[in-house]
């Protein structure tokens, strides 16, 4: 969504629904996020998940999703090992 799109539901006079929360969702389907990338290491271990997360959430009226992306930086990436071209490309 761009950002004039936002602006343009921002001054519609219905409410805007965002997602549920993301990581409570992954969690009820089973997914462990005890991890230190938290919700990015979903992106990379079970993108599936995120889809149908994602997918749930737009189903049950969501306009706005947010992202997997809490610990999705370079050093977040190489605490864990994850070297910098390999998160680039999750």
């Amino acid at each position: 969504m761009t950002f004039t799109q936002m602006l343009t539901l921002a001054e519609a006079a219905a409410p805007i629904v965002i997602d549920g929360g993301l990581g409570s969702a992954a969690e009820d389907r089973g997914i462990d996020l005890d991890h230190a990338l938290w919700s990015a290491e979903l992106i990379r271990r079970d993108p599936d998940t995120l889809l149908e997360v994602h997918t749930a959430f737009v189903a049950a009226g969501a306009r706005i999703l947010t992202t997997a992306s809490y610990q999705a930086t370079p050093r977040g990436f190489a605490d864990v090992g994850i070297s910098h071209d390999e998160g680039h490309k999750i």
